[in-house]
């Protein structure tokens, strides 16, 4: 079953950094990974850290930008996540204002 698991990050101050995590109930395949801003505000100036089982599929960080925002831009990754493992991400807003940003994976 093909379903959107969504990692909310609201009102992340400029200049501020906020982490969350995810560990699916049954292994699972994340097969893409989009960002969106809920205002249309920029993300090329906030940036992800994202790890899977510790192993970090960023390095060092990458702007949320080039994750694209729906399923026909968003970054495929075909990762495979064991039941209990952990899906981290970490955002650092460096804009001026505060953004509203969801991390959203396309799970199977």
């Amino acid at each position: 079953m093909r379903y959107l698991q969504n990692l909310p990050f609201t009102s992340l101050a400029a200049g501020a950094s906020a982490e969350q995590t995810w560990a699916p109930e049954t292994d699972v395949k994340i097969r893409r990974i989009m960002v969106t801003e809920r205002g249309n505000g920029e993300l090329r100036n906030v940036h992800a850290y994202i790890t899977v089982a510790d192993n970090p599929i960023t390095r060092p960080t990458v702007p949320c930008r080039v994750f694209g925002e729906n399923r026909e831009t968003g970054l495929e990754v075909n990762v495979d996540l064991i039941k209990g493992t952990k899906f981290y991400v970490k955002l650092t807003n460096s804009t001026a204002g505060t953004v509203n940003v969801d991390v959203v994976l396309e799970v199977e």
